[in-house]
């Protein structure tokens, strides 16, 4: 584990093994520990990297609501790979980190082997309710609810920009996440090359609830 810049930001992340890298996206109020099984289980064979996105964990948490959007989190992303010296890797989002993977695979295809979309939901959720959360959240985790979740483009109003995803792409969802279920379908549906897996015996926590079988169908993916 340590700590890099990443523009003005700095940035905690675990880099484990070698080879081709892959690296994973937590969601909200989770951090980079939330891979702790993919990462032992694929550092073997991959180079291995999760970091705690902005707000997150060990990484900074800017002061300044204006500091947080979903499109700062892509830039995040993108100004992590140049700083480990990373031209194009494997990534892997769940859930809030889906949105950052799905925007570097569409805006920088170049610098993406494969997506992973993981219990990744619609978006556009209702802002009133974020604000609701928000005032019952402490610290900078409030930023993210109300400049990030509640201002998030819905998937359903972005089938143009789904469609030209041009790398292979797979999505995975716990068969009883029932929130996230339709946008799984609606993803596979609508990015060429893309598979959808169901992981049995979990719910939106896939990669915790049944790491055995996550893991199995991410590496099958990344070997192919």
């Amino acid at each position: 584990m340590h700590k890099i810049q990443v523009g003005n930001l700095g940035t905690s992340l675990d880099d484990a093994g070698t080879g081709e890298p892959v690296i994973f996206i937590h969601g909200l109020a989770c951090g980079k520990r939330m891979w702790f099984h993919q990462m032992r289980a694929l550092r073997g064979r991959y180079r291995v990297i999760a970091y705690d996105q902005r707000g997150h964990g060990l990484t900074d948490a800017p002061a300044d609501p204006k500091d947080y959007s979903p499109s700062q989190l892509v830039r995040d992303l993108a100004g992590l790979l140049d700083a480990l010296g990373i031209a194009r890797a494997s990534i892997v989002g769940f859930s809030l980190g889906g949105g950052p993977a799905l925007g570097l695979a569409v805006s920088a295809p170049h610098r993406v082997c494969r997506l992973v979309l993981a219990d990744v939901g619609a978006g556009a959720d209702d802002m009133w309710k974020s604000q609701w959360l928000a005032r019952r959240w402490t610290g900078f985790l409030r930023h993210i609810l109300t400049e990030i979740l509640a201002k998030r483009k819905s998937l359903f109003r972005m089938t143009t920009v789904l469609r030209a995803v041009q790398v292979p792409a797979l999505i995975m969802v716990g068969r009883h996440d029932n929130v996230c279920r339709v946008s799984a379908h609606l993803l596979a549906d609508t990015i060429p090359n893309a598979t959808l897996e169901l992981i049995d015996n979990a719910g939106h926590m896939a990669p915790l609830e049944n790491p055995g079988l996550f893991t199995a169908r991410l590496e099958s993916f990344l070997a192919r």
